[in-house]
């Protein structure tokens, strides 16, 4: 009875060994799908934080371009207001001095006017003689020093025959017209102005046609 029994236990723990050994491949596959299942999830959270990573990574990259672009607009900019201030300044300078030399030579202008007015008055005086050879002289000296002048932009000052011009004339006295058409007009000339390039160093001084009617 008692190998009966033992028999019957053996046959019982083969059936279940032989059990157990047909269950192990449908865990393994189960377990082996359940790694494979871990194992994506694991890949796909890895590329998603490499992806933030790189989200983040571009966003800092396109901030400090747009920081870099600024500065660089700035420093456009200040280099800008730099080369116009530079310019700016050559051109006062630039003026300056032209107006330095403009002044000089209007001084020097002006210390040689007394020079030749008295030059006319001398060929003025003399006007009539004749086979003088100093006056010949005298008037070869005038002539020369008109063109040195006009070289250096020098002219006369229209006067007689003109309208008076504050501008150009210095008005020393009034005189007394019959006809309307010369009130306000240049009669006679004093003294020549003359001006140079755009500016009157030295007005014309004339007398004023007035008609009382």
């Amino acid at each position: 009875m008692s190998k009966i029994q033992d028999k019957e236990n053996e046959n019982i723990r083969a059936s279940e060994a032989s059990a157990a050994q047909e269950e192990a491949p449908e865990e393994r596959e189960v377990e082996g799908q359940r790694d494979k299942e871990e194992l994506h999830k694991r890949t796909k959270k890895e590329l998603l934080d490499r992806l933030l990573s790189t989200e983040k990574e571009k966003e800092q990259m396109v901030l400090e371009m747009e920081t870099l672009l600024k500065k660089n607009e700035e420093i456009q900019e200040s280099l800008a207001r730099l080369r116009a201030d530079h310019y700016n300044y050559r051109q006062r300078v630039e003026r300056d001095r032209q107006k330095e030399r403009e002044n000089a030579a209007e001084k020097a202008v002006l210390q040689f006017l007394p020079l030749l007015d008295n030059l006319e008055r001398a060929l003025g005086t003399a006007q009539g003689e004749e086979n003088n050879g100093t006056l010949e002289g005298v008037r070869m000296v005038y002539k020369q020093f008109l063109k040195i002048l006009d070289e250096m932009g020098v002219k006369q000052i229209p006067t007689v025959g003109n309208p008076f011009s504050p501008q150009l004339h210095e008005g020393v006295m009034l005189q007394d017209v019959d006809q309307p058409e010369e009130d306000g007009m240049v009669i006679c000339e004093l003294e020549k102005g003359y001006t140079m390039g755009d500016r009157v160093i030295r007005p014309a001084k004339v007398q004023v046609g007035k008609y009382s009617g």
